[in-house]
């Protein structure tokens, strides 16, 4: 990739609409690989959280904020609305063409693009929508960002059922912490039943060693629950994803659990035998 930097000269240089979007895109682009690596990619939060206030008559007041859409901030206004208490309010984002000029063709064309933010009460109506609870702000991404720093790949590991990502022990405030972070392109288990569920196995037995024959503390994705198992067989232990529900009949049909990425820290403490 090829950056480059207008050089200006006197003597009348001549200028092009190819120099206006060079100086554009160089700051854009400086301004979102910054962001990028400030909040781990995220496309969209918010500067800092919205203020709400419930009122008597069941509407809720929201206040104003700016929400930042692909390295573009954008404020929006407080609202006044009565909303799901479960889906909660939204950000609706339209982008429109504005600034309408004559040229000297005789053509009219647009000459900027205006992007618009607005709080509602349901997602319709909109280019696209963000559900307020779920956009997180940018000191919390800042957070998550340093402490993904921290946790970067401290053991080694085995790979199982195409997972790949970032597995940490570390032993903080008295306690031993197991983070992972870890996905997998694959849809299904294999090649044979013995491989359900399998994540990946620890090299370091010192390091896995507080974790045998532990059952992590249950996390929800996609409104479901579920649980990591420590293996305790002799030698280096494997991770297995299992329902929060338990692992009767696991290795059957019926026993159906999805493949799905695993994000979480997951205490000692916290941890049940077995």
């Amino acid at each position: 990739m090829t950056m480059n930097r207008l050089k200006f000269n006197g003597g009348g240089q001549p200028v092009y609409l190819d120099d206006l979007d060079t100086l554009q895109q160089n700051s854009l682009k400086a301004w979102q690989g910054f962001l990028k690596v400030l909040t781990m990619g995220a496309g969209v939060f918010l500067l800092e959280d919205v203020e709400q206030e419930e009122q008597s008559d069941g509407t809720t007041v929201f206040g104003g904020g700016t929400l930042v859409v692909d390295g573009m901030p954008c404020s929006f206004n407080g609202a006044t609305l009565k909303v799901d208490k479960e889906t909660g309010a939204y950000l609706l984002v339209n982008t429109r063409e504005a600034d309408r000029r004559v040229f000297e063709d005789g053509q009219t064309r647009a000459c900027a693009t205006a992007t618009t933010v607005v709080l509602a009460a349901t997602a319709t109506g909109a280019d696209k929508a963000y559900r307020l609870t779920e956009v997180q702000t940018l000191l919390d991404l800042m957070e998550q960002a340093m402490e993904a720093n921290k946790t970067r790949n401290n053991v080694a590991v085995t790979w199982l059922n195409g997972y790949s990502g970032k597995v940490n022990i570390v032993e903080r405030d008295g306690d031993t912490m197991l983070t992972l972070d870890i996905k997998t392109a694959n849809t299904t288990w294999g090649p044979d039943k013995i491989s359900k569920g399998l994540l990946l196995v620890i090299e370091d037995e010192k390091k896995a060693m507080p974790f045998k024959r532990k059952t992590t503390k249950s996390f929800v994705y996609d409104n479901r629950e579920y649980k990591i198992g420590i293996g305790s067989e002799p030698g280096e232990p494997a991770l297995q994803l299992q329902l929060a529900s338990g692992t009767g009949s696991y290795y059957e049909d019926s026993y159906v659990l999805p493949v799905i990425p695993v994000k979480g820290t997951f205490k000692l403490s916290e941890c049940t035998q077995g």
